[in-house]
């Protein structure tokens, strides 16, 4: 009825003023009712509606009602959708005479009727609120009815739906209206010596009792007869039904902090008695309701009234478990903290998981990888936010809790500033990263531009998590393998897959190493060489043929990249930097060496042969890796098709022969050279011819895998 007669006369003046309500009509918004950033979003709204719209389909604890209240004062009309959501929003909250003054009018059917009762019915279900929320709905209604036949309808629908007894529903409305004309103590022991056999005998009337009890007595003999009452702590609803009479009963729930604790005494009691029995029955408007009474140092009883509510499914909303999280960190106490984590990380908000981060980090930074399996996306997202402004060694904690997560891994190493490196590497010297994650260690320290053993130690322990040389060790105790060389007996052990991933992870930091301008790159593999040949550092292996292995195959890696980094216009550009970072070296690299000539030739095959003449009388400086770096570089060209790169090699094999040089060709580069064989289309190609290359492969010991593949081939022709 007030909100019709607001309208009613708010039109009449506007029309009597002749004013175009069309101008500026957006009602101010108290900014406490409102998230912060929720109010600024809906500015981007074109209209009201759109607003109103956007709100009723935020959580509900998004906004104070009365902000979705003041929209509905201003607009026109509002379509039936949105209405409903308006009406499932003020049963939540139980402003039941808002609720019927919005969902009826002088023209509502008794159709319009069933579908209202029906929603109410549905609603109080879903907010576990059945018991107590519909006497309240009827209370509202025999005051919000504009005529005695629109009210006997309401009630004979209310009673056909929720199966109430007639004679009940009118007894207790007789009750009601008698008790609502009570305004103090004294007025209402007269009543209650009146009524004395209803209250005893009808639960209903009881609860209005005990509900006006609260409202206008002392507390403590109002306090006394609730804790009597056994009902209370037994059904959802109780809460917020007995503190509905009382000032500011919906507070609006900021998303940033606790709300400020109620100075209401009778309400605190009430929360008291609540909070003493965790087995009380609590749904979410009476925790709603409960949290406005509520400081840090009730934070332990509220998380375990939370929690056992949420286990019965009466919480589920997940600005309420923010709140429990919130004020038991508030609390301070360490295990109060920790548990409140630990049973609601599943619900938490992002941002109150980068609140509570701090807390975890400190004191118990193991949750973190609980809260990264369970809830990755809010996890990663919470973490990365929080990492931006956070010190070193708490970087150093996320880091070696979030093993798993290598996009966090890498975008925290990535954001630490360059004063902290050496914090950074010291703190996770002896963490148990993945291989994945050491390399973006490395990386890191690269960025860095630290190459000295630090980073070598880094390298080692990528090689060490590559392969499980325990593992491997103990597969050789099996068969009584005898060995004297631990590399070639862990390469013997290892299974196809392990190799395999050892050669991707020496082609991986063979790419990481290159990332290194020229004096680093040189200055990092010089700090290489002495860390695994003139010191007992280097712990992956001992054998000198391994350490030579893993050295040439990173430096192979390393100047493959070097060269690709530079566009294909300046390619000469990557030959020239591989020549500097050569120079820079306190050692022989023919692996080095060897990829100079080969690039050499890849840009310009032709100089493949103009080699060959000038070191004609100084064979010796072309050793077997460089002849073979020539001729992979012909196989490779991008400068020749196919077929010319056949015709180069075989020129090129018999001209160093004619001018007596002495190589062997690896079975590597055997594998290039019948593999450009196969890539011939099949017009150019005689196929008796290919067969006979391919028995030549397979006496010359090519892998089988690989002729096979051959084979499919020649036989798709």
């Amino acid at each position: 009825m007030l909100i019709r007669f607001i309208r009613k006369e708010t039109q009449f003046l506007s029309d009597s003023m002749n004013i175009d309500e069309s101008v500026d009509p957006t009602p101010e918004v108290v900014p406490n009712k409102m998230d912060p950033a929720l109010q600024a979003s809906l500015s981007s709204e074109p209209d009201l509606y759109q607003q109103f719209v956007k709100l009723l389909r935020l959580p509900k604890f998004a906004a104070h009602p009365d902000v979705l209240l003041q929209l509905h004062l201003v607009l026109p009309h509002v379509e039936e959708t949105e209405k409903q959501l308006l009406l499932k929003r003020l049963i939540f909250y139980g402003q039941w005479h808002l609720f019927w003054q919005v969902s009826i009018t002088d023209a509502t059917s008794l159709s319009d009727i069933e579908d209202i009762v029906d929603l109410l019915h549905s609603e109080l279900r879903i907010c576990n609120n059945v018991y107590l929320g519909v006497w309240q709905a009827l209370r509202a209604a025999r005051h919000e009815s504009s005529t005695s036949g629109l009210l006997t309808s309401i009630v004979e629908t209310v009673e056909y739906k929720f199966s109430l007894n007639k004679a009940q529903v009118s007894a207790v409305m007789s009750f009601v209206d008698e008790l609502d004309n009570v305004e103090n103590s004294d007025e209402l022991a007269f009543f209650e010596e009146n009524h004395l056999d209803t209250i005893s005998k009808d639960p209903i009337s009881k609860a209005f009792f005990l509900q006006a009890q609260l409202n206008l007595m002392d507390q403590k003999p109002a306090m006394k007869a609730i804790r009597s009452e056994p009902s209370i702590l037994e059904v959802p609803g109780w809460f917020s039904f007995l503190t509905s009479s009382m000032a500011d009963t919906i507070p609006y729930l900021p998303p940033g902090e606790v709300p400020e604790t109620s100075e209401d005494s009778s309400r605190s009691a009430l929360m008291t008695h609540f909070l003493h029995f965790r087995l009380a029955h609590i749904n979410e408007s009476d925790f709603f309701s409960l949290l406005q009474s509520a400081s840090a140092q009730d934070a332990h009883r509220i998380f375990l009234i939370a929690y056992r509510n949420n286990q019965r499914g009466l919480l589920q909303s997940q600005r309420l478990f923010d709140f429990v999280v919130k004020l038991a960190l508030l609390s301070r106490k360490e295990d109060v903290m920790l548990e409140a984590i630990k049973k609601f990380y599943k619900q938490m908000s992002g941002s109150t998981l980068t609140f509570a981060l701090p807390f975890i980090i400190q004191r118990s930074p193991k949750v973190l990888q609980s809260l990264e399996e369970k809830r990755p996306e809010l996890f990663q997202k919470a973490c990365l936010a929080y990492i931006e402004d956070a010190p070193p060694h708490e970087i150093v904690t996320i880091i070696e809790n979030c093993n798993n997560n290598r996009h966090i891994v890498r975008t925290a190493l990535r954001l630490v500033d360059p004063q902290n490196a050496s914090i950074i590497l010291q703190g996770l010297e002896k963490t148990k990263l993945t291989a994945y994650n050491l390399t973006e260690l490395l990386r890191f320290a690269f960025r860095n531009n630290i190459t000295d053993d630090r980073a070598c130690a880094i390298f080692d322990r990528i090689l060490k998590k590559t392969w499980n040389t325990s593992a491997l060790e103990k597969r050789g105790q099996t068969i009584n393998y005898q060995f004297e060389d631990d590399f070639r007996f862990y390469y013997a052990m290892a299974s196809k897959e392990e190799r395999t991933r050892m050669i991707h992870t020496l082609q991986t930091l063979g790419q990481t190493i290159s990332t290194l301008d020229t004096e680093h790159m040189a200055d990092f593999t010089n700090n290489l060489y002495d860390y695994q040949f003139a010191s007992n550092n280097f712990t992956f292996i001992q054998s000198k043929t391994g350490k030579t292995y893993i050295l040439d195959r990173i430096m192979k890696k390393a100047m493959h990249f070097v060269y690709k980094s530079h566009t294909k216009s300046h390619l000469k550009d990557g030959v020239k930097q591989i020549r500097d970072i050569l120079k820079l070296l306190k050692f022989d690299s023919p692996t080095g060496q060897a990829s100079v000539f080969e690039f050499i030739v890849h840009d310009e095959p032709s100089m493949a042969f103009e080699i060959l003449k000038n070191y004609k009388s100084r064979k010796s400086v072309l050793i077997n890796p460089i002849i073979e770096g020539m001729a992979r570089g012909l196989l490779r060209s991008k400068r020749l098709s196919v077929l010319q790169r056949l015709n180069a090699f075989e020129n090129f094999r018999h001209a160093a022969k004619e001018m007596g040089y002495r190589h062997e060709w690896s079975q590597r580069l055997l594998v290039t050279y019948y593999h450009s064989i196969f890539r011939l289309p099949p017009k150019v190609v005689d196929i008796d011819q290919m067969r006979i290359h391919l028995k030549d492969a397979h006496e010359l010991g090519i892998p089988l895998a690989v002729l096979k593949n051959w084979s499919k081939r020649l036989r798709s022709w």
